[in-house]
């Protein structure tokens, strides 16, 4: 598993936060993501979609809330090939 560190900001006025993420690839980490935001944000459960330009909406509504996050790689693993 690798680890990423994902940092978000809500646009009404929560201060950032930031948590790691351990998932097998940048797709996991980021479905993961999206239910840490929304729980973070208190609404557990809530759809949360990622654009790839570091912005987040919650719900799909047009005046749902919003912010701006980061999901960058911090430890990938090391495959280890041992030789006969």
């Amino acid at each position: 598993m690798a680890i990423y560190q994902l940092t978000f900001r809500a646009d009404f006025g929560v201060e950032p936060m930031s948590m790691p993420i351990d998932a097998p690839d940048e797709t996991s980490a980021r479905a993961k993501a999206g239910g840490y935001i929304a729980q973070a944000l208190g609404r557990p459960g809530q759809l949360v979609l990622l654009d790839p330009r570091g912005r987040f909406r919650i719900g799909a509504g047009f005046l749902t809330p919003g912010g701006s996050y980061s999901l960058e790689l911090l430890d990938a693993p090391v495959s280890r090939v041992i030789a006969p």
